[in-house]
Formats: C-alpha cells, sequence, structure tokens
C-alpha cells in the first residue's frame, strides 16, 4: 500500500491487530495529523481510530471509530475515556 511495509504481512488484506500497529510508527502529541491513528485501552490497546479532521489548530480532532457493526462513526478524539496514545506512521 504505497510503498509501505505490511507489519502483519497479511498483504493489508483488513485483517490484523492493533497491537502490532502499535509496534510501528512514532508516538506524537499535538499537534496531530490527519492519518494518525488513535489508541485506546490497555496495554494491550482493545481499540484503533484513525484522525480525520483537526480542530483547534490540531490540538483536538475528529477520529473515525468502526467499533460496532453500524459502521463507521465520526466522533471526538475524547470520546472514550481511555485514550493512551497518539501514533504516525508517514
Amino acid at each position: 500500500m504505497a510503498g509501505l511495509h505490511d507489519p502483519n504481512e497479511l498483504r493489508f488484506n483488513g485483517s490484523g491487530y492493533t497491537g502490532t500497529l502499535c509496534q510501528h510508527g512514532h508516538a506524537v502529541g499535538p499537534p496531530y495529523q490527519v492519518g494518525d491513528l488513535v489508541f485506546y485501552g490497555g496495554p494491550p490497546y482493545h481499540h484503533v481510530t484513525i484522525v480525520y479532521q483537526l480542530l483547534q489548530q490540531g490540538r483536538t480532532a475528529e477520529v473515525w471509530s468502526h467499533g460496532h457493526e453500524g459502521g463507521p462513526v465520526l466522533v471526538p478524539i475524547d470520546y472514550r475515556s481511555d485514550r493512551r496514545e497518539v501514533r504516525r506512521y508517514f
């Protein structure tokens, strides 16, 4: 996918493990960027979202979450109280 290494070696088929994602990239603080991954729970982490839209000069954001059968939803970055870290991969 765009020349990036597939950490799960599954050819980016949609399967994978949140913990593997967290072993790559690098931790960042605000300001966030579109495309950053946000990890919640644990450790080990239980859920990951992706930053979609920045608010207030990148210090807060909205993220896409797909943690239920209803499909992805756009929510504030702190919609869960167990946010742990934000990681960047590019």
